[in-house]
């Protein structure tokens, strides 16, 4: 059995003015009899789930009455909710909310489904409906990883709803990034096959955690003091497990300038990477085009 609670705030009742009520169960149901009612909200006890037509009709102070209006309105029984939990979790890099339940022998969904809604840090809540829960009882949401507000309802018909889970999701704690280490810069010399020097800028280290997979790479070269001749600025993939990174440079050199050098940003996942100072000097191709 339910309880249904109806207001009537229009038209607003002045003296001598009154609603008759009166309901019936659809589609056959007889008419009760008329209840006497004003603006007040007004609670009908005991009605059996199921669809009902209602009657109001204005009644003036002098008994004249004005053409009745009709509504309908199902009523269900109360639902009762089943227990949810709900965490954040990563699977390969990737975040979602996961939520769990067990279904009991003899589960029914809610008459009108369910409504789930979630609300990010900062954000407008999103918000999406099922008909019935998974039998796997698991329900896995994509999401940043981010503290998220969780409402899971009971859609009970007619604009109304049950709360049945309100979490406040914590973020997933991911591990402290673990940034390069043993970071070493050497530029070197050698022959290429046309007998023209070539340069390189070898990069050793010791991978990052999580592994380093696109470097961002910056370097200019220096001469007299000043930034001239080459130079980069990108992104560079590598290997996840790589502990070497080689690129060949383009240096100039001004007539007779035996030295000169790089400052380079070698910059991992985590942000990583002071600018460094590489010097170096032509020994091969002193006096010479590279």
């Amino acid at each position: 059995m339910a309880d249904l609670t109806i207001s009537i705030p229009a038209p607003l009742l002045s003296a001598g003015q009154y609603f008759k009520e009166r309901h019936r169960m659809l589609p056959s149901g007889s008419w009760g009899t008329y209840t006497s009612r004003t603006n007040a909200p007004f609670t009908i006890t005991g009605l059996s789930a199921g669809d009902y037509e209602f009657e109001f009709v204005l009644v003036n102070a002098d008994e004249t009455v004005c053409p009745a209006v009709y509504r309908t309105y199902t009523v269900i029984s109360d639902y009762d909710c089943i227990s949810f939990a709900s965490e954040m979790k990563q699977v390969n890099g990737l975040y979602h909310i996961e939520i769990t339940y067990t279904l009991p022998g003899g589960y029914t969904d809610p008459p009108c489904g369910w409504e789930f809604e979630y609300t990010p840090s900062a954000a407008s809540p999103l918000k999406f409906t099922m008909s019935a829960l998974p039998v796997s009882g698991i329900i896995k949401i994509p999401c940043q990883n981010v503290s998220t507000s969780l409402y899971i309802r009971a859609l009970m018909c007619n604009g109304r709803t049950k709360n049945c889970h309100a979490n406040d999701v914590t973020n997933f704690p991911d591990p402290p990034c673990v940034p390069f280490s043993s970071v070493s810069m050497n530029i070197i010399e050698q022959q290429g096959a046309n007998g023209k020097c070539e340069y390189y800028l070898d990069v050793s280290f010791t991978q990052s955690s999580p592994a380093t997979t696109t470097v961002n790479l910056q370097y200019v070269q220096w001469t007299n003091g000043l930034p001239a001749g080459d130079n980069f600025n990108g992104s560079v993939s590598i290997s996840a497990t790589a502990t070497t990174f080689r690129r060949k440079l383009n240096p100039h050199f001004l007539e007779g300038q035996e030295c000169s050098g790089y400052y380079v940003n070698f910059i991992d996942v985590c942000g990583n990477g002071p600018s460094t100072y590489v010097p170096f000097c032509r020994t091969m191709c002193f006096d010479k085009t590279p």
